[in-house]
């Protein structure tokens, strides 16, 4: 009965947010043309969260569940939301792609990846309403479960990944180790991909301090942590790694 909350949980969050790309994309793209050059357009309203409802003006994303709850206001650098539902834990993610890619070239540029990577994908379901959508259940290294669901969202000439992804709540605070160098390995991905190295290695020895989120393997070939391993600290770090946990 979990299973199929944490399923309805994820599928609810990305209708919400592939409605809000919808109400977004028919707004006009540009103001008619006119003798006089337009405004600039004021800045989006603040993300807020209130009432179980979370707003985000900026990537025009609404979201609301019975019994949402937001644990903290600090985030870390692409993560939309984090808190809980009754028993689960809820993440969500966003982030933007380019103007070279479609929704549907998008996700399947992110299944092949997936793939390389050979993540656990358990009764993995894709579908093409609302929007081209992929969503799977993954096993840790603790045997605990998670569901994702990624929306692959158009806005304009851009396009954006919605991750929402729900856990048992229990599972999240039984091992703070392990969920904290989860976290931390997040983190250091995403300062990766904004171009902060030095943010990303402090958080990248934190990740594996106590633990070890994720194999040498995911190391070597996490496409999230390119910008690293061109960085000459990178060899070092692998260097560590290997001696602590052998060869895998």
């Amino acid at each position: 009965m979990r299973t199929l909350a944490i399923a309805h949980v994820v599928a609810a969050l990305l209708v919400a947010a592939a409605t809000a790309s919808a109400v977004a994309d028919d707004s006009p793209s540009a103001p008619p043309p006119g003798p006089v050059a337009p405004e600039k357009p004021p800045p989006p309203a603040p993300r807020s969260f209130a009432g179980a409802r979370l707003v985000d003006p900026y990537w025009a994303l609404t979201f609301k569940l019975p019994g949402l709850v937001e644990s903290s206001s600090r985030r870390s650098p692409g993560t939309l939301f984090e808190g809980k539902a009754g028993d689960l834990a809820i993440e969500i993610r966003v982030r933007e792609g380019d103007r070279e890619r479609t929704a549907d070239e998008w996700r399947a540029e992110s299944k092949r990846l997936w793939t390389e990577k050979k993540r656990d994908m358990k009764d993995a379901v894709s579908a093409d309403a609302p929007v081209p959508s992929e969503t799977f259940v993954e096993r840790d290294a603790l045997g605990e479960e998670t569901r994702h669901g990624y929306g692959f969202h158009t806005r304009g000439l851009h396009v954006f990944v919605v991750h929402a992804c729900a856990a048992a709540l229990a599972a999240k605070t039984a091992a703070p180790d392990s969920n904290a160098a989860a976290s931390n390995y997040n983190l250091a991905c995403a300062y990766s991909c904004a171009g902060k190295p030095d943010e990303a290695f402090v958080a990248l020895e934190k990740s594996f301090a106590k633990a070890s989120p994720v194999g040498l393997d995911r190391l070597r070939t996490d496409a999230d942590l390119e910008n690293l391993r061109k960085d000459a600290r990178w060899k070092a770090f692998l260097e560590r790694r290997s001696g602590a946990d052998g060869p895998k």
